[in-house]
């Protein structure tokens, strides 16, 4: 089994968990949101014209030869929600004391010096959706 594989075992396995028993190893989330591609319109409207049809609503061209408009207002309607959660949505992060290690080395005149030090108090960050 490659990476790609255990990694789609875990998301496959978090998906079926109706909200979040445990915190992700770091390691772990990080590899499974490098595969995240982010928001796209096109997937989304994608999948709402996969569930007209499999509804038995037409997608094609009405039959007097007008342009079918709810496709259309589909695409809009997922367009304007996709730009406002990109341009105006945030991402808030918390790591409480002990998250972030460091590492720093330097030097002086008594040779090679080597700092681990870690937060000591709670940590917010911003992040950017897309």
């Amino acid at each position: 089994m490659d990476l790609a594989q255990v990694i789609q075992t875990v998301e496959d396995g978090i998906k079926n968990l109706p909200f979040p028993q445990f915190d992700l190893p770091p390691w772990l989330l990080f590899c499974i949101s490098t595969r995240r591609t982010g928001l796209s319109v096109g997937r989304i409207v994608s999948n709402i014209y996969a569930w007209m049809q499999s509804a038995g609503i037409p997608t094609t061209v009405n039959p007097d030869g007008t342009p079918n408009l709810i496709g259309g207002m589909a695409a809009a309607i997922t367009q304007s929600i996709v730009d406002e959660i990109c341009d105006n949505g945030q991402v808030s992060v918390a790591s409480k004391p002990g998250d972030i290690i460091i590492q720093a080395q330097g030097g002086n005149a008594g040779g090679p010096v080597t700092v681990i030090g870690t937060n000591t108090n709670f940590s917010s960050m911003k992040g950017i959706m897309r």
